[in-house]
């Protein structure tokens, strides 16, 4: 077995043409097979053992290359084809039984037949994986060291109100092999539930509020120093019977693990995070174990390049921009680093450069304009480094303690965010002023102004009809000649009889009823006395959503109109149908609007 320091890069599944292997019984497997690429040899052969087993593991571990193929024995033999050429330790394993080595030599295009033996072993989770196995946390890797392994869970966590706590609040993270492994006191155990359920220099709490209240929290730390003490062994879950798998399944499957090199520092420990495919085939990964780097791999020829970084920030993801640059986002570190590959050189970007948000980076990825996005985790931030003005921008969700982890983009590659924070980077994006518009009053307008305040955008608020003459036009004059007043904020009610030439953008936060309304909203600041080169509109809605319907109808309702004037129809242009309503609410089209 190697050595536990070792990590793994990247593991990838491939589909073998199996079911060409003809042996009889003890002779060799003569086989058929290709690899299906240039360059790569196969290695087939049967598995003997003095008592039944399914789904042995075949183990083919490079001597000369950082590189062990996997495939899985069907009906007793196996095949591995687009093998690497080099030497190999080959080896079939199960739990259960003991693996008698051998070692072979690959050559290109040559197949090479190596029939493999099990003895008997001990039936020990510790020493060989699955198919049964240790369950859950710390991964795939086997438990090690002095542990005792149990199979009863209410042994390993005896019921009661603690254990109700711990698997409300803590397990759905860390899973259910965690806290045997871990022994402290009862101040240790208190400091590490306070360490994840408060406010530690300046982070986000990781546990949400209301989950662990202050009762629940001494039952938890009670009942982990009572069964999780100094005093007791380590403990670990282990399931007795085997897995149920699907031999003809999983004997077409090959698994490729690539070993992260080992940096030529004292007390090296690799750790590979998460890989990412550049277009040329190879693929990168952030290493955080120690010392922290990045490293890219060829899986052709298993050969790595290794960046190591100037810091312990931790990298966490990783993504690379449309010139090449590589992108990790830092989890310790709390920034968001660049590397050129070409210079080896990194650059670091504060996730927040003011110091207050200690936030932990996770995954980032690129829009189609080449802005960086990172999710960060605790700090409860999604953090955009903008590609024009090469600055860190932070935005908020409106869920505290949210826990942004990762995040993704649509088709047309922009990242989706709530409508507050597209609203917030619509409005950062933009130099002068704008006018924002809902068609919701009460509920939507206090909100978005609040929100406002808490990013420091000076608006004023058009409520409406509560609003008197004089002070109408007092908030009009305040949005027109105060130049630090970025936003006018209303509801549809300004949409007439208001004129804001000093604007030059509306956003509509929500869409109105009428295609009229729309274009009222739009004409509060394409005024004939405006001096603006453009203006501009911006609508935000989802797509695939209720929002996105509502646009659909007021399209229908644009038609109806243009063929009115048109002269084509005579239509209540305007008129909400019963079917609007229906569809709106329900995607489903009753009266045939569409």
């Amino acid at each position: 077995m190697r050595s536990l320091w070792k990590s793994s890069l990247v593991t990838l599944l491939l589909s073998l043409p199996f079911g060409v292997i003809v042996a009889a019984p003890g002779a060799a497997a003569e086989s058929t097979i290709k690899s299906t690429i240039n360059g790569t040899g196969v290695v087939v052969g049967t598995v003997s053992a003095p008592k039944l087993f399914t789904a042995a593991h075949v183990y083919l571990r490079g001597q000369d290359k950082p590189v062990t193929f996997m495939v899985f024995t069907a009906g007793g033999k196996y095949q591995a084809i687009n093998v690497l050429p080099g030497t190999y330790r080959i080896t079939a394993e199960r739990r259960g039984f003991a693996a008698v080595p051998q070692t072979i030599t690959v050559k290109a295009g040559e197949t090479v037949t190596a029939d493999l033996t099990m003895n008997d072993g001990p039936d020990v989770a510790a020493d060989v994986n699955g198919p049964a196995t240790v369950t859950g946390y710390p991964g795939p890797g086997p438990i090690t060291g002095d542990v005792a392994f149990v199979s009863d869970y209410d042994k390993l966590y005896p019921p009661g109100p603690g254990r109700v706590v711990l698997e409300r609040t803590c397990m759905a993270c860390h899973g259910n092999n965690f806290y045997g492994l871990r022994q402290y006191d009862h101040a240790g155990w208190e400091a590490v539930v306070d360490m994840m359920s408060k406010r530690v220099e300046g982070m986000d709490t990781r546990v949400p509020p209301g989950k662990l209240s202050p009762k629940d929290r001494l039952i938890l730390i009670d009942y982990m120093a009572a069964n999780f003490g100094l005093d007791k062994k380590k403990r670990a879950l282990h399931v007795t019977v085997d897995i149920p798998v699907d031999e003809a399944v999983l004997g077409k499957a090959m698994l490729i693990e690539y070993d992260l090199p080992k940096a030529n520092v004292a007390n090296a420990k690799p750790r590979g995070q998460n890989p990412y495919f550049d277009d040329l085939g190879n693929v990168w990964s952030t290493d955080r174990g120690f010392p922290n780097g990045v490293v890219k791999l060829d899986p052709r020829t298993a050969t790595f390049e290794q960046f190591l970084m100037p810091n312990q920030g931790v990298p966490h993801g990783i993504t690379i921009d449309a010139k090449g640059a590589v992108w990790i986002g830092e989890t310790v570190g709390f920034s968001l680093t660049r590397l050129d590959p070409d210079s080896g050189k990194f650059e670091r970007f504060p996730i927040d450069p003011r110091g207050f948000i200690k936030g932990r980076g996770h995954d980032p990825i690129v829009d189609k304009d080449q802005n960086v996005w990172l999710a960060t985790i605790v700090g409860n931030q999604l953090t955009k480094y903008d590609r024009k003005t090469g600055k860190i921008v932070n935005y908020e969700p409106p869920a505290p303690n949210s826990y942004p982890y990762g995040l993704d983009k649509d088709k047309d590659g922009n990242c989706i965010l709530d409508k507050m924070n597209q609203l917030r980077a619509k409005l950062d994006d933009h130099d002068g002023k704008a006018v924002v518009f809902t068609s919701q009053n009460e509920m939507i307008v206090p909100y978005i102004s609040e929100w406002f305040d808490t990013w420091n955008i000076s608006h004023v608020v058009y409520p409406g009809k509560a609003v008197s003459p004089k002070a109408k036009q007092a908030l009009i004059d305040e949005f027109r000649e105060n130049p630090d007043v970025k936003v006018f904020l209303s509801t549809d009610a300004g949409q007439d009889s208001i004129d804001l030439p000093e604007a030059s953008l509306t956003i509509n936060y929500d869409l109105p009823w009428t295609d009229a309304t729309k274009k009222q909203r739009v004409n509060r600041q394409d005024r004939i006395d405006s001096e603006m080169d453009e203006v501009s509109e911006v609508t935000l809605q989802y797509l695939g959503t209720v929002e996105d319907r509502k646009e659909e109808i007021l399209a229908i309702k644009r038609s109806y109109s243009d063929q009115v004037f048109g002269g084509q129809i005579a239509d209540e242009t305007e008129q909400i149908r019963m079917g609007h309503y229906i569809y709106l609410l329900t995607g489903r089209d009753v009266e045939g609007i569409l």
